[in-house]
């Protein structure tokens, strides 16, 4: 799948892929402790970032952000409702449950207005752009977009066309 590359994810894990082999399940601030001292940030945080690059860090810094692009921003609410929803479970729930029934009781917790306040949905590049700027201005040096949807194709167009252009040098 990627000739002549390698990427590597790093999380602190979900229950859900990782109880499964039995051990003991540490509780999230102990995870998040434990990939804070190996990686750097998982998300938008340009302190962590800073201690990374102090000491000599040099590789890129990657991170990544779902969207949902469609031109009615309802529907695309609606959609990461329906499909994506344990985007906005706070805290650290969604790193403790522990099976695909649980994330569906728990997503039943999150409404449409929590997923709009915390997904890049519909066709406002501003909405987009302030995401992907959260990103940037934190230090990192690659940011992926993943569309949560069917529209690959529109979605990419529109991020050709009105995202990638706010960003080129």
């Amino acid at each position: 799948m990627l000739p002549d590359r390698f990427r590597l994810g790093l999380g602190s894990g979900e229950a859900l892929n990782e109880h499964v082999f039995g051990d003991r399940w540490p509780e999230a601030d102990a995870r998040l402790e434990m990939l804070e001292e190996a990686v750097v940030t998982v998300g938008p945080d340009r302190e962590a970032i800073e201690a990374y690059r102090e000491p000599g860090g040099r590789g890129p810094v990657t991170g990544g952000l779902k969207v949902c692009w469609g031109e009615d921003r309802d529907a695309c609410v609606k959609t990461v409702h329906r499909m994506w929803p344990n985007e906005a479970l706070g805290g650290e729930l969604a790193q403790i449950l522990p099976s695909p029934r649980h994330f569906e009781q728990a997503a039943r917790l999150v409404t449409e207005e929590q997923i709009g306040a915390s997904v890049p949905c519909g066709p406002d590049p501003e909405e987009h752009l302030a995401a992907i700027r959260a990103y940037v201005d934190a230090g990192f040096d690659e940011i992926y977009v993943g569309q949560i949807g069917s529209d690959h194709d529109g979605f990419v167009d529109f991020y050709a066309r009105e995202i990638l252009p706010r960003f080129t040098a």
